[in-house]
């Protein structure tokens, strides 16, 4: 018995079915993926929120954005004693190693002297947010707050008129907030300045947040802060700092001592405060930047917070289809679209901007990418990483015995580092410059980069 012979249609007809069910299974598979990618654990404890959006086509293109969830921030706390010339090194130590802080605070950021006025663009570090006091103005050494620009900060004004002190609040998971306090207190502040520091602490322990995190340099040697005790009386700015603590509900995780010099005794002058004393973790003491006499300090601060992956899109213009770009454009009637808006200068422009906009996306090729973090960076090789290391090991053993050698075997290596950090940054900026012609636009990025802030270039 042969089998009958299937009409075309009926073929046609069994073929969409097929077609149909295997569209249908490589949905379902999608869907399958997308619920599997909505979350995904880090080995490092952090979890990320995925949203993930993909056509079925041939070439099965997906896009995706994503919130990563961290258990924790990565903080750092230093006095630079002028930071323009630590600049590099500074970089160095935020991208070459493991730290990668999320809030860096810097103290006595202005230099004492120097040949041309300070401006923000001479402090830019790629994919951080600034937040300062007294950099651009006459008075003070000036405090810089740099927060990752994956997070939510904002600025916030504490009810105190204290001389030196940024504070930037900053949201967390949920509906947690973390307000982070930087203070500089100069060791010829006057008493009136002193009792502004009191009131500063009373009103961020009245502050209704979450989180609160304060350091920075208060300058109060005569404190030991192992035992919470000061030799001075009841009346003493010492004492009264210890209450005002204790009365903020603030409790000060730092007790190896943070400055030293080969003729003086260590003592604790940088200081870290939290609101609970489980905030503050992995706490770590390590050399100062350049020729500076004050510790460096890298600590956890323990919460649950949210990154937004930086992107931006990416147009391939040498790609692009420009006849058909010239064609469009040519073809609105802009007469007509500028009589809508009743020929109002600002919004022409604005129907000018969002009619080119759209034309772009249409015939320029893109796609969005992840925003660099390594553009222009100033990199160190491994044997000069190996020399930093070594540095930091030599601070913490001249602390521990205070002994005059190992200062100078100390200040040999520090001396390295500073040498080996200018000429890595020498030879960037010649590169650049070399290849300015040639190749425009990585000067151009690096100027750009130098500029952030939208205010001049500072000196290269």
């Amino acid at each position: 018995m042969h089998e009958e012979e299937l009409p075309d249609e009926t073929v046609e007809n069994r073929t969409m079915v097929t077609e149909k069910r295997s569209s249908q299974s490589k949905a379902k598979k999608h869907r399958e993926h997308k619920q599997e990618m909505t979350t995904q654990i880090y080995m490092d404890g952090t979890e990320t929120d995925v949203d993930v959006t993909c056509d079925l086509n041939e070439n099965n293109n997906c896009s995706t954005n994503s919130r990563r969830k961290f258990n924790n921030l990565t903080c750092f706390l230093t006095n630079a004693d002028s930071l323009p010339n630590k600049m590099t090194e500074l970089n160095s130590r935020m991208k070459e190693g493991k730290l990668h802080p999320d809030i860096v605070a810097v103290t006595e950021a202005k230099p004492k002297n120097s040949r041309y006025k300070m401006s923000k663009s001479d402090y830019v570090m790629e994919n951080y947010d600034i937040f300062n006091v007294n950099i651009e103005s006459d008075q003070g050494r000036g405090i810089l707050l740099y927060v990752n620009s994956e997070l939510e900060a904002e600025s916030y004004e504490v009810d105190s008129e204290f001389s030196e002190v940024v504070c930037v609040k900053i949201k967390l998971d949920k509906s947690d907030e973390l307000l982070v306090c930087v203070v500089y207190r100069s060791p010829n502040s006057t008493k009136a300045n002193n009792d502004q520091l009191l009131k500063l602490l009373h009103s961020i322990g009245k502050t209704n947040v979450s989180h609160k995190l304060i350091m920075g340099d208060f300058n109060l040697p005569d404190i030991d802060w192992a035992t919470w005790t000061t030799p001075g009386s009841e009346t003493s700015l010492n004492y009264k700092f210890i209450e005002s603590i204790r009365d903020g509900y603030l409790y000060q995780h730092v007790t190896e001592s943070t400055r030293a010099r080969v003729d003086q005794i260590p003592n604790v002058l940088d200081l870290v405060m939290s609101n609970e004393e489980g905030m503050v973790d992995d706490l770590k003491v390590e050399s100062p930047l350049g020729k500076s006499d004050h510790s460096c300090i890298h600590f956890k601060f323990i919460c649950s917070s949210t990154k937004q992956n930086r992107k931006r899109t990416k147009y391939y213009y040498d790609k692009g289809d420009f006849e058909g770009f010239i064609r469009s454009m040519s073809e609105i009637n802009w007469k007509e679209e500028f009589t809508k808006v009743q020929n109002d200068p600002t919004l022409m422009y604005d129907c000018f901007v969002k009619h080119l906009s759209a034309l772009q996306d249409q015939y320029i090729p893109h796609k969005e990418v992840l925003a660099s973090s390594r553009k222009n960076f100033v990199s160190l090789g491994h044997q000069d990483l190996r020399i930093l290391r070594k540095k930091h090991r030599s601070w913490v053993r001249f602390l521990e015995t205070r002994d005059g050698k190992k200062y100078l075997e100390y200040a040999k290596l520090r001396n390295k580092v500073r040498a080996i950090t200018r000429k890595a940054k020498r030879l960037l900026e010649k590169n650049i410059a070399d290849q300015a012609k040639s190749c425009p636009k990585k000067f151009w990025s690096y100027a750009t980069a130098k500029s952030k802030t939208k205010e001049r270039i500072s000196a290269l």
